[in-house]
C-alpha cells in the first residue's frame, strides 16, 4: 500500500462492514493504526455515535482481534505517571525520549483481555490503579498479524491548542 500507518481521531459515525474489514486487513498486512477515542458523549455531528461507541462497534464487527474495548465513562487524569515500569519498551522509551507522564482531559477508559489477544498490553493506567490492571487503562497497544495498534482514549494529548472550542495544549504539557 502506500500508507504505512492509519490515524484516526475521534471517529463520529459508525464504521461499516466494509470499512471495519479493510482496518483489519490493513493492520493484518502490516500496517499501524492509531485509536483516538474521546470521552463518553463526545458525538460532535449528533447522529448519536460518539468514539467509544464507533470503536467499540467496529471491534466488535471484526470479532475483537485487538483485545482493546473502550468504557463508556469520562476520566480527567492530569498529570498522570502511572506508567508501566519496562525500560525496555521501545514505545516508552524510544527515539524521540522517555515517556514520563500523560495529561487526560475527559477521556474514556480503556480495557484491554489478553485472551482476545495475547498480545495487547497497557503501558499507562490511570493513576491509583495498579500496574498490571486489564481495566482502567489510559493507553494500550496491541500487535495483529504483521501489524500493530495503538491506542488512547481521550484526543487532548492530541490537541495542539490552536482549534476553536475548548481544546487542550497537549503538545505542550508539562
Amino acid at each position: 500500500g502506500n500508507h504505512d500507518v492509519y490515524v484516526v481521531p475521534e471517529p463520529n459515525s459508525s464504521f461499516s462492514a466494509t470499512q471495519a474489514n479493510a482496518i483489519r486487513d490493513f493492520v493484518a498486512a502490516g500496517g499501524g493504526l492509531f485509536v483516538v477515542a474521546d470521552h463518553a458523549g463526545a458525538d460532535r455531528n449528533n447522529d448519536g455515535i460518539d468514539p467509544v461507541e464507533a470503536w467499540n462497534g467496529l471491534f466488535g464487527s471484526i470479532q475483537d482481534v485487538f483485545g482493546i474495548r473502550f468504557q463508556a465513562n469520562t476520566i480527567t487524569d492530569s498529570p498522570n505517571s502511572n506508567i508501566l515500569d519496562d525500560p525496555s519498551s521501545p514505545i516508552l522509551h524510544g527515539a524521540f525520549g522517555d515517556v514520563i507522564g500523560t495529561t487526560y482531559y475527559a477521556g474514556a477508559t480503556i480495557n484491554i483481555d489478553p485472551t482476545k489477544n495475547p498480545t495487547v498490553q497497557a503501558l499507562i493506567w490511570k493513576t491509583g490503579t495498579p500496574q498490571g490492571s486489564n481495566t482502567n487503562v489510559t493507553f494500550a497497544t496491541a500487535e495483529y498479524g504483521l501489524g500493530r495498534v495503538a491506542a488512547i482514549g481521550d484526543s487532548s494529548p492530541a490537541d495542539d491548542g490552536t482549534g476553536p472550542g475548548n481544546l487542550q495544549d497537549g503538545w505542550n504539557d508539562p
